[in-house]
């Protein structure tokens, strides 16, 4: 019995610590004229990434960010990010080149719904569920897949709506 209790705190614990306590990151304060909304899956950088991904599937994809056409004050690029330790916040978009990635554009309502409903939440902890990839399936209308899917899971899911 006092393993059970001591393994509930400690998952409590470790839950608690990868909340995160969301970083807001670089403000948005333009935007991108010629540019689309965009899903881009990101292929695995880590050894912990390759265990998401075959974790879920093996589709190449350990992570997801979006590309909502928005610059920072500067005018660099901005893409909105989830990370354990950080939450959900914006991040200059040149911090993800160089890694392979699976670029999914959204369309019309949809996109802009996405945006802001991303925007709102920048600053926000991260939490099971509200995961980039759980927070993206929740607001594309018309998605057909696992409630609160990884990267991977809403990859697939959305390559079969195609």
């Amino acid at each position: 019995m006092g393993a059970v209790i001591f393994g509930a705190i400690l998952a409590l614990a470790l839950a608690n610590t990868i909340r995160g306590g969301g970083r807001e990151g670089p403000a948005a304060a333009g935007e991108r004229p010629q540019c689309r909304v965009t899903l881009i899956f990101l292929a695995p950088d880590s050894a912990v990434a390759e265990l998401v991904d075959a974790a879920t599937g093996r589709t190449g994809t350990a992570h997801v960010i979006v590309d909502a056409c928005e610059t920072d004050a500067q005018g660099v690029a901005i893409v909105y990010d989830c990370q354990p330790l950080e939450g959900m916040s914006r991040k200059p978009r040149a911090a993800f080149d160089g890694r392979e990635s699976i670029s999914i554009e959204v369309d019309g309502p949809t996109a802009w719904h996405l945006r802001g409903w991303l925007a709102a939440r920048v600053g926000a902890p991260y939490t099971v569920g509200s995961t980039c990839a759980a927070v993206i399936a929740s607001v594309l209308r018309g998605y057909r897949g696992p409630q609160n899917p990884s990267p991977g899971e809403l990859l697939a899911a959305l390559r079969g709506a195609s």
